[in-house]
């Protein structure tokens, strides 16, 4: 899941990163977190419709169907084939 600094969020909602640090346990988040520690995008959602942005609820969900990983895992197949294949030393 996609990830964003708290003091980067801060600076985009225009508040204080305490203010943030303060939300936390609100929505969930029950690790110790500092101004430059990371959130996930979820969590920053709730926040940026807390602070007033229009955003929208969709969450990527990891367990969906995404074609994109199967494309790189694809080529991770494919690079290590290669590898195997042309850079063995005997």
């Amino acid at each position: 899941m996609k990830k964003i600094r708290i003091n980067e969020l801060a600076r985009e909602l225009e508040v204080k990163a305490h203010e943030i640090l303060e939300r936390l346990p609100e929505l969930g988040v029950s690790e110790k977190k500092t101004h430059s520690s990371s959130i996930d995008e979820d969590v920053a959602i709730k926040l940026r419709q807390y602070y007033g942005q229009d955003v929208p609820d969709y969450v990527h969900d990891p367990n969906a169907d995404d074609s994109t990983s199967e494309v790189h895992d694809e080529a991770r197949v494919l690079i290590n084939n290669l590898s195997k294949q042309y850079f063995t030393f005997a």
